[in-house]
C-alpha cells in the first residue's frame, strides 16, 4: 500500500518537476543567452539523448546507493520518471549539498534533484520549479538528553552538512553553537 501511494505521489511530483524544467528552459535568467536561435534546455537534452541529474548518494529516503550498488529513493524514483516522460536515458550524478549549484551551474548536470530547499539567495543563481515537499531544520540526540529548544545548543557541538540550509541557519542565527561541518551525510555518520 505504502508503495503504491509513494509511487504515485512520485508520478505527480515527476510531473510537476518536468513542467518545471520546461519553464526553466524557457525562462530567462541572468546568464541565459538573448540569442532567439539557442534551443531551449529540453530540446538539447532531447537531442542528446540523456538527462543529466543531480542526486545524493547517501540521503535515505531521497537518494542514496543500497548494497547491490543500486541507485533508489524518493528524488531517484522522480529523475527516472521525468527521464522516461522526456524519452531520453537518464545519467545520474553525484553531488553533495555543498557542491549541487556549482554543477548546475558549471553545465555537469541538467537538472538537480537533491533535497534543495529554495532560499533568496539560491534564487539569485538558479532557477526552481515549484516545491514538490516541505521540509524543517531539527536536530538529533539522544533520549536522555532531548533537545527541545534552541537555547539548549549554546555551547554545544553540532554536525551540519555543508551547504544545507541548517548549516546556514546555525551560522547566522546560532552563533554559540560549535558547528561540525561535513560535506555528506556519509561522513557526519562515521565522525
Amino acid at each position: 500500500m505504502k508503495n503504491k501511494l509513494f509511487k504515485r505521489i512520485a508520478l505527480l511530483v515527476g510531473s510537476l518537476a518536468l513542467l518545471g524544467l520546461v519553464l526553466a528552459g524557457c525562462g530567462s535568467s541572468k546568464n541565459s543567452s538573448s540569442n532567439s536561435n539557442n534551443p531551449s534546455s529540453v530540446q538539447q537534452i532531447k537531442k542528446r539523448g540523456t538527462i543529466r541529474i543531480a542526486v545524493f548518494g547517501d540521503l535515505p529516503p531521497y537518494g542514496w546507493v543500497n548494497k547491490s550498488g543500486q541507485r533508489v529513493g524518493y528524488d531517484v524514483i522522480l529523475a527516472r520518471k521525468v527521464a522516461k516522460d522526456l524519452g531520453v536515458k537518464v545519467k545520474f550524478v553525484q553531488v553533495n549539498a555543498n557542491n549541487r549549484v556549482d554543477a548546475l551551474n558549471a553545465n555537469k548536470v541538467d537538472l538537480v534533484l537533491a533535497n534543495f530547499t529554495v532560499t533568496p539567495e539560491r534564487k539569485q543563481v538558479i532557477d526552481f520549479a515549484k516545491p514538490y515537499m516541505k521540509v524543517s531544520v531539527g536536530v538529533v540526540s539522544p533520549k536522555s538528553k532531548a533537545i527541545t529548544n534552541v537555547s539548549q545548543l549554546k555551547g554545544k557541538n553540532l554536525i551540519v552538512t555543508k551547504g544545507t540550509t541548517a548549516e546556514n541557519y546555525f551560522t547566522q542565527n546560532q552563533k554559540d553553537v560549535q558547528l561540525m561541518k561535513f560535506d555528506s551525510k556519509t561522513q557526519q555518520l562515521m565522525h
